[in-house]
């Protein structure tokens, strides 16, 4: 299943996430990772996840069009070095560092008085 996401993402010309509410956005973490451009929806959850490396649009139909416009016309070594540098962002998020974080914060509210 791992195998065919990372087909699905990195046959991608552009990922978009319109989203009026996210928790977190792992969409977009995993988009980046497989070497997919990304559009998401400008709102808190999606602009920290995807920080510098995707395209952000106000998360209405028109804006968001607009943003993948932009990205399909991005030029080849444009398109190149944005799915280089966002494979990069996205080895900022793992799974064995999201535990050592939350059982970090677990061990300080513990020791708290």
């Amino acid at each position: 299943e791992i195998e065919l996401q990372a087909a699905l993402y990195g046959a991608c010309s552009v990922y978009v996430q319109p989203s009026l509410a996210e928790g977190f956005g792992l969409p977009v973490i995993e988009a980046l990772q497989c070497g997919a451009p990304v559009v998401a929806s400008k709102i808190p959850a999606l602009l920290e996840i995807g920080g510098p490396n995707a395209v952000f649009a106000n998360p209405d139909a028109e804006a968001l069009a607009e943003a993948v416009k932009i990205v399909l016309l991005w030029s080849t070594s444009t398109r190149k070095n944005a799915i280089a540098a966002g494979k990069k962002w996205a080895n900022n998020f793992s799974w064995s560092k999201t535990a050592t974080e939350t059982a970090a914060v677990y061990q300080k509210v513990l020791h708290q008085p």
